[in-house]
């Protein structure tokens, strides 16, 4: 009997979480312009009464104890109430059809969360496996990171994390040990060579940098822009004008491996490089009503730019390249995109989870589709990859960055 009891509040917490996906597609026009945001006031489960929804409901639930009851009587294991219910949402989700619209979990949430805040608490260090895979080494060291201010270098072999011994099977792991609290300490053990040592750190709030840039021959600037999370605007500015400031004649903006983020990030970047009302993109939603995205603010700069994109380029990468290009304030060098041209909104839910949906699709200034289809670029090249080497890699070997570097210096 309590088993009973126990399965029918399972029961009635899926129907409730089935019941608010539903009608959280009906709000989707009024989420239909964001990337994110929070859902706010309460949804009434009653707005399905009489509705074949409320009939899909029922049908689930009596499904779903029909199921539990072959369990209980037949199931030789244990069973954890909370992943049974956890996963139930996620198949109901996935039942949709749609890769891109899927339920996180509270714990897949927070990981989520990091992703498009650009931001966790931590040590600040990069990690990667050694060339023989059987290490974790860190492969440099965030400046005024707590792991900075602790003495730990690149090239120092991550061995223990709180007392847990650490090797290249715990590489998927291992940061989910590293970060915790803010203000709570980790333990880490480190070889430099053949010298021990021991560090307690305590876990501060780390910025992940998005972009990187240096300059290169003949005054040309690089900014390479790794994914668009909600400080990469900020991140993109310094880097620009730390770049003018050197003497930057030309640009070249590289979201090769990009899959995408934040799209108001991604609109402020395109801020900094067109025309104020230049157009951006133009969205459709699900009753096909079309808006057209501009810039709000915008530059008079008047700079060359070549950018370089690949197959991986996907998503808010893609709004950047059809952007540039399309206003044509930018060359396109690369690869034809991945072509993921529709937009997600992520509505954190009551259970600590959130719920990401596709709201929209859209399409570039003539009207022409990138969902699935993506953007070829205008000079092609296909990336040689044996021609870089990760460990240190060299301009001069990037085939893709060579052409880019070739059409800027024809007008020099």
């Amino acid at each position: 009997m309590n088993n009973e009891t126990k399965f029918e509040k399972v029961v009635k917490e899926i129907v409730k979480y089935v019941v608010i996906i539903i009608i959280i597609f009906a709000l989707a026009e009024i989420l239909a312009t964001l990337i994110y945001k929070n859902l706010k006031g309460k949804i009434e489960v009653e707005s399905l009464k009489g509705s074949s929804k409320e009939e899909t409901i029922k049908n689930i639930s009596s499904n779903m104890k029909s199921l539990r009851s072959v369990i209980d009587k037949m199931y030789i294991g244990d069973i954890d109430e909370n992943k049974l219910r956890e996963e139930a949402l996620k198949g109901y989700i996935k039942g949709i059809g749609d890769k891109y619209t899927e339920y996180f979990t509270k714990e897949e949430w927070g990981k989520l969360n990091e992703v498009v805040s650009g931001e966790f608490y931590g040590i600040g260090v990069y990690l990667e496996l050694s060339k023989d895979e059987k290490n974790i080494v860190i492969t440099s060291v965030m400046k005024d990171s707590p792991a900075e201010k602790a003495g730990l270098k690149s090239g120092d072999i991550l061995a223990k994390v709180n007392e847990k011994d650490i090797d290249s099977e715990d590489f998927e792991n291992v940061t989910k040990y590293i970060k915790g609290e803010k203000g709570t300490k980790v333990k880490v053990t480190v070889y430099r060579e053949k010298e021990k040592i021991e560090k307690e750190i305590e876990r501060q709030e780390i910025k992940v940098n998005s972009t990187k840039h240096k300059m290169l021959e003949n005054n040309i600037g690089y900014i390479h822009i790794s994914t668009f999370t909600e400080h990469t605007d900020k991140d993109f500015e310094a880097s620009y004008k730390e770049l003018e400031n050197q003497g930057m004649k030309k640009l070249i903006i590289d979201v090769r491996f990009n899959t995408g983020g934040e799209l108001e990030a991604t609109k402020k970047v395109l801020e900094q490089l067109l025309k104020k009302d230049s157009q951006i993109i133009i969205t459709r939603d699900k009753e096909g009503k079309e808006e057209v995205i501009k810039t709000k603010k915008g530059t008079n700069k008047n700079i060359e730019i070549v950018v370089l994109g690949n197959n991986y380029s996907a998503s808010a990468s893609e709004i950047l390249i059809s952007a540039l290009v399309d206003n044509k304030v930018a060359k396109f060098v690369g690869e034809k995109t991945y072509g993921k041209g529709v937009i997600q909104t992520i509505v954190p839910l009551s259970d600590g989870g959130a719920l990401k949906v596709t709201t929209e699709e859209y399409l570039r200034q003539n009207k022409e589709k990138i969902n699935k289809i993506g953007i070829t670029p205008e000079f092609e090249v296909k990336l040689d990859l044996k021609g870089i080497e990760k460990e240190n890699p060299d301009d001069k070997k990037d085939n893709q960055l060579q052409k880019a570097i070739d059409i800027l210096n024809e007008n020099k």
